[in-house]
């Protein structure tokens, strides 16, 4: 009956709203002196209401694209002087909320006027309407229960000096509306200046500029995401609850100890059954870092890869802490993690974790409402379980008893503060079930008798106090959201107790019905008579369980009952008590596969025949077993500081690495500040990307023409010609091999410049409509091509200095290149200014130039090996007949890097006018761990390498091969996830002139993602590098060859798309990336183990485990700064840049150590050393 009063009164009130619609209209026109046309006629405004002080009118299908000075010069106007722009859901709640307030007045339009229509009734308002007044544009498509195409519309206010977005303490983080904080301004503004919660609503500016166009473009990258991010929603909850449910399944086998399951079963179950509750206590966390990256994740892949990410790291963490401890531990720490990360979430406003994301919008979430039942089930839930797995771990530990006596409950009241007191949302339903909860486990922990008296107690209580506090909440907080679930509470206590006892089952019930499917009930309900049957009748050898678990019994009891009252008061029906299950559930299946590995371990032992209640009453519970791994290839593989033998005249590999590393940091510098002056004088824009295109294609020639032999097999063969034929024969075959570059090379050069329009064509096949792009890389390139010849010069120079170890002049070659480029960047702006066909000369010969440089520096110090180096073509030497041998292969692999390389620009030319400079962008930060110090490694133990091989000293190579992908791991993997971390921050450092704050974003993007493929790159290059000194890359070049067909395709799939898949965009590049590196990486070190024997693989992988947990643990803090909304100016970037890189490095080495690393011993030495050096200064003085 209640309901059908309650249709009858929404009909009527319709009908009179229709009626007044109907009998009277106000008509009015807008007149202009320049005769307006028809279609900026306003047609017709209804007023619902009287006129009040805030007005509403409706804008049906108002997006933000469509607003410019044109086609809406009011509204354009108004967002340029001092409206707030902002986005708000499509939810009819939003406009009912505000047509209902008497403070508003709601006009209605017909909905098919077009927006300049619309706009017309904007000027009339705001020459009509009282200056006091305030104006409120909304475009929601919900109105009127229409359908909504989108997530979320623009709503404008004007008045009262508003200017920037709306926002408030909860929704800062998102930039979003929510209909609270709207209904909040209105009443705050007209009669409730002092109510408490007010002082949440502020005004702030998240515009980067004044210009209106700025803001219109930063509201529609924000609609953009907000659609992405809700898309999010159903994939990862889906995930979760499949997996949660197959996790449930899995663990019933391990749950009924009366099956006698074999040892191979148990083998497989029981690591299997820790890592499914692992993921998915990971959730809650993992879901709370992803939504903290919500400012600056733009796609909803990306924000899925953060979640994923974030998860892996979780788990990896917690199985790292339970491999070098207990198995117990990981799930202690994943507790107190989920714990930490609730509280967090509810004092940000939340609800951001996981059963937050289920149950609401998190993009609406509003700390009004608190962090919700479900999230409190879940704090609950996992510090009720922490508590009583405590107490089971730690029995003797001497805070036991304090913990037992009073810290419980210390900490437990203060939870319940924080998730219920009314500054943070007054939940009720947790004060009554968690309150009971609290006294019960407390009671149970210390051995206190249970009757009658302390249940009704233990139930009465909380009750009261709930009503109480109710009641409180009700009677002085104006926007008490209970208001909406119980309209009697006006009516006094005594009404309030009588609905909230009838109507709260009644609530509970119809939630349950509506909206949990009847096998998902029924599997809740099954769980919990289980659970109720497991603890009560204690089946067999569950008699022995409770009595040896005893800390754990009482949270297991006090769940019970926990997940009975919250079945039955909360309005979530059954969802609250199923994350509660969760916790309950994933402790108490921890500890069955803990009664079943001991099982194990005694049949091991020899006692296979003890049953498991005479197991648990034996008290035979053995450590768990730590393997010591022990491997001579691995002690002997760390790189130290100094590693030669004493006696040797040679530089160590640490040294020369450093000295390496050291140089091309200075490179990578000067190589940073050449494409910021890129970005200054080019910017992000069509010609830029022309340049970067020809620019690159000299470089591509000479890796075609010359590369494979100059790079790869020029240093083992020159050291094979020396071991054999000593220092004249090396020189006669060097010299050969600069006579036939120079010629090749020089050809090449002119055919090239000669037919330059089909060489260009060989990287914009894709796009042949950018005619004006092709020409100017046409132009490029004719000045361009010659630097071919220069690189060939270049590396041979380069490969003799590197093969009598000296370093340091092939490493600085790159800066004077820079220098010159930087200074020919600069020059262009002022040239092409005043010509531009001049400055493109100017831009052509400087590059040009600076190439020539990289040559000219390396000449001295080649001088002084005094190496008689000369013009000699001999295509008769038989020592070509190995290089070729070698080089043949290696050409094919730079053929196929081309190749992709080609197909990259060439997509990403499909999917984005820019796209070829914003990789170049991206990639600059991208390069730069493996450029500083997987080349400086490579280089250095490629030198080592390829002298083993020619000596055959097979154990120095192994322990070679082995040192380098230990190093590459152990230092390009936190690097990598720093990338990832800092990846807007990089990108605005080059935020100015032409380069605008959109492709700051693009770029960021790119990099967050395609930093993951860092470490299987680095070390894949390494590979090459190792089979390359073996002087034998034909099985290596053939499962390259095919990885790289594959990579091409790949590159098409995610970025241009198949079929019906549209395909990711730009992001598809380093997708792919991830794939086909990772593949390669793997399948490769399984070769060349096959052709070298064991190098220690295996524990290569599992450090590698530990290095990449110790890497997410060390940037977690990192990434949570850096992606807490900063600005983007440069400097404040710089500044998060080096603070949060040096927290994140010195939480990496931290972590190291904990790991216990040995690689760790690098930075051990280097710090030693650094201070014996500071001491010997301070006593000099």
């Amino acid at each position: 009956m209640k309901r059908l009063r309650h249709l009858m009164l929404r009909v009527a009130i319709l009908c009179l709203i229709l009626l007044q619609v109907v009998a009277s209209p106000v008509a009015f026109a807008l007149e202009s002196e320049d005769n307006q046309p028809s279609d900026r006629s306003i047609g017709e405004l209804v007023p619902i209401e009287e006129p009040a002080p805030i007005i509403l009118l409706y804008v049906p299908y108002m997006d933000w694209s469509q607003i410019d000075v044109e086609s809406a010069p009011f509204i354009y106007q108004l967002m340029e002087d001092s409206a707030c722009g902002n986005l708000i859901s499509n939810n009819a709640w939003v406009i009912d909320t505000l047509e209902k307030d008497p403070y508003v007045t709601t006009y209605l339009q017909p909905y098919n006027l077009r927006l300049s229509q619309y706009d017309a009734t904007v000027g009339y308002l705001l020459e009509t309407m009282d200056p006091n007044s305030l104006l409120i544009i909304a475009g929601s498509k919900n109105f009127r229960n229409e359908w909504a195409p989108q997530s979320y519309s623009p709503i404008i206010i004007s008045g009262h000096g508003f200017d920037g977005y709306l926002s408030s303490t909860t929704t800062d983080h998102s930039r979003l509306l929510t209909t609270r904080d709207v209904s909040a301004l209105v009443r705050n503004i007209n009669y409730l200046p002092d109510s408490p919660g007010y002082s949440a609503i502020t005004i702030t500016s998240h515009a980067t500029a004044d210009d209106v166009a700025q803001k219109l473009s930063t509201l529609i990258r924000d609609r953009e995401l907000c659609d992405d991010f809700r898309s999010t929603k159903p994939a990862i909850n889906i995930a979760f609850l499949f997996l949660t449910f197959v996790t449930f399944i899995i663990s019933f086998f391990l749950i009924f100890l009366h099956f006698r399951l074999s040892r191979k079963s148990l083998d497989f179950l029981i690591p299997l059954v820790r890592i499914l509750w692992l993921i998915i206590l990971s959730y809650p966390p993992a879901t709370f870092l992803m939504h903290l990256t919500l400012p600056s994740v733009s796609h909803p892949l990306l924000l899925m890869l953060d979640c994923a990410i974030w998860a892996v790291a979780i788990v990896l963490t917690a199985l790292l802490i339970g491999r070098q401890t207990r198995w117990v531990h990981s799930l202690i720490f994943l507790f107190g993690l989920t714990i930490l990360v609730v509280v967090i979430d509810q004092l940000l406003g939340g609800p951001w974790s996981h059963v937050g994301y289920i149950t609401y919008d998190i993009l609406e979430g509003s700390r009004f409402d608190g962090l919700g039942n479900e999230s409190a089930a879940m704090l609950f839930g996992a510090w009720f379980t922490l508590s009583g797995l405590l107490i089971n771990r730690f029995p003797q530990h001497r805070l036991i008893s304090a913990f037992k006596r009073w810290i419980f409950l210390v900490i437990s009241l203060a939870l319940l503060f924080v998730s219920c007191a009314p500054m943070f949302g007054s939940s009720f339903g947790p004060l009554v079930w968690a309150l009971t909860g609290t006294f019960y486990i407390w009671w149970l922990i210390n051995e206190r008798p249970v009757n009658c008296r302390v249940i009704i107690l233990a139930i009465g209580i909380p009750i009261l106090l709930a009503l109480g506090v109710l009641y409180l909440d009700l009677l002085y907080n104006p926007l008490s959201h209970m208001r909406w679930v119980i309209p009697s509470a006006k009516q006094g206590i005594a009404v309030l107790v009588h609905d909230m006892l009838l109507e709260a089952w009644q609530v509970s019930l119809n939630t349950t019905l509506s909206y949990v499917p009847w096998p998902a009930l029924i599997f809740v309900v099954a769980v919990v008579i289980l659970m109720a049957v497991l603890r009560i009748a204690a089946p067999g050898p569950y008699r022995e369980f409770w009595q040896r678990n005893v800390g754990f019994r009482a949270a297991f009891s006090t769940g019970l009952i926990v997940v009975g009252i919250t079945l039955l008061i909360e309005d979530s029906g059954a969802l609250t008590p199923s994350v509660y299950l969760i916790y309950l559930m994933s402790c108490f299946v921890w500890l069955i596969c803990d009664l079943h590995s001991w099982r194990l371990r005694e049949a091991r032992r020899g006692n296979s025949e003890l049953s498991l209640s005479e197991l648990q009453r034996s008290d035979s519970l053995p450590a768990p077993l730590v393997e010591d791994d022990v491997d001579p290839i691995r002690e002997e593989s760390v790189l130290t500081v100094d590693d030669q033998p004493e006696g040797s005249t040679q530089p160590s590999v640490g040294r020369s690495t450093a000295t390496f590393a050291t140089v091309t940091l200075l490179s990578r510098i000067t190589g940073f500040l050449r494409t910021m002056a890129f970005a200054f004088a080019l910017g992000n824009t069509l010609f830029s990307s022309a340049y970067y295109v020809s620019n690159n294609l000299p470089n591509m020639l000479y890796e075609l023409v010359a590369g494979g032999v100059l790079t790869t097999a020029f240093l083992p063969l020159y050291l094979a010609q020396r071991e054999k034929h000593g220092r004249e024969g090396a020189t006669e075959y060097a010299s050969n091999l600069l006579g036939i570059a120079i010629t090749t090379l020089g050809l090449v050069s002119l055919l090239a410049t000669i037919f330059a329009p089909q060489v260009i064509w060989t990287q914009t096949f894709m796009t042949q409509d950018q005619t004006e792009q092709i020409e100017i890389a046409v132009f490029f390139f004719r000045f361009f091509a010659i630097q071919a010849v220069f690189y060939g010069v270049g590396a041979i120079l380069s490969g003799l200095l590197n093969a009598h170890r000296i370093f340091f002049w092939s490493a600085l070659a790159p800066v004077f290149n820079n220098i010159v480029v930087i200074i020919t960047f600069l020059g262009f702006p002022i040239i092409s200014g005043i010509d531009l066909l001049a400055g493109m000369i100017w831009l052509a010969t400087g590059t040009t130039l600076g190439v020539v440089a990289m040559l000219v520096i390396q000449i001295p110090a080649f001088l002084k090996l005094k190496i008689p180096l000369h013009f000699r073509v001999d295509l008769r030497d038989p020592a070509l007949r190995e290089t070729a041998r070698i080089a043949l292969p290696a050409t094919i692999f730079i053929i196929m890097n081309l190749l992709v390389v080609a197909f990259m620009n060439s997509f990403s030319l499909a999917v984005a006018d820019n796209g070829p400079s914003t990789l170049s962008f991206a990639w600059l930060w991208y390069q730069l761990p493996y450029g500083v110090i997987g080349v400086a490694l490579s280089t250095t133990l490629f030198s080592e390498m390829s002298a083993a091989s020619a000596a055959g000293d097979w154990q120095s190579f192994k322990v070679n091969v082995s040192r380098g992908l230990r190093t590459t791991i152990f230092l390009i993997t936190p690097l990598a996830l720093l990338l990832f971390a800092l990846s807007h921050q990089l990108a605005g450092l080059y935020h100015a002139g032409q380069f605008n704050y959109q492709d700051v974003i693009d770029v960021a993007n790119v990099l967050g993602v395609w930093c993951f493929a860092l470490p299987f790159y680095a070390g894949y290059m390494y590979l090459y590098r190792a089979f390359s000194s073996l002087r034998d890359l034909s099985l290596f070049i053939r499962i390259d060859a095919v990885g790289r067909v594959f990579q091409a395709l790949l590159y098409g799939f995610f970025t241009t798309g198949f079929g019906l898949w549209d395909g990711i965009g730009l992001i598809g590049i380093p997708v792919a990336d991830i794939i086909i590196y990772s593949l390669l990486f793997m399948v490769m070190n399984r070769v060349l183990q096959g052709q070298i024997g064991s190098f220690g693989l295996e524990i290569i992988l599992r450090d590698g485990a530990k290095i990449l947990a110790a890497s997410a643990l060390a940037v977690v803090f990192p990434t949570i700064i850096a992606r807490s909304g900063f600005n983007d100016s440069i400097v404040v970037s710089l500044i998060v840049i080096v603070f949060c890189g040096s927290i994140g490095l010195g939480l990496y080495y931290l972590t190291c150590r904990m790991f216990k690393i040995p690689e760790v011993k690098v930075v051990n030495d280097l710090i030693v050393k650094i201070a014996r050096r500071l001491r010997r200064s301070a006593k000099g003085r």
